[in-house]
């Protein structure tokens, strides 16, 4: 039992070293956010943003999808312009279409072990 706990334990430290994958980054604000938008923009990235009802009246959530590798570049651009937004990220197991970062050669930089994933 402590091999196999020890061996999940390394595992996940290594998986979030490698940081493989993308993820999905919600940002809810009290303002709608352009010049976030517009930073995102120009690393690379697409994203949505949409008028919602919260809790406390009117937000604006803010929706982009990024590699795992640069998440905390993408948490510093939303810290550095809107200090107080509620950010949830969540990992996805698949992307289509969309706007992405050029990634050269034939492996993703997506997921560049695509070939070895059972079902995709």
């Amino acid at each position: 039992a402590a091999g196999f706990a020890t061996g999940n334990y390394i595992g996940l430290l290594i998986e979030e070293k490698l940081a493989m994958g993308v993820v999905m980054l919600r940002i809810i604000t009290l303002r709608p956010i352009p010049e976030l938008i517009e930073k995102l923009n120009k690393a690379g990235y697409g994203s949505t943003q949409m008028n919602a009802d919260g809790t406390k009246g009117k937000v604006f959530i803010t929706f982009t999808i990024i590699p795992r590798s640069e998440l905390n570049t993408a948490l510093g651009f939303v810290r550095e312009i809107e200090p107080d937004a509620f950010i949830t990220t969540e990992d996805i197991r698949m992307v289509s279409k969309g706007v992405f970062p050029a990634s050269g050669g034939g492996s993703s930089k997506i997921n560049p072990f695509k070939w070895w994933r059972k079902g995709i």
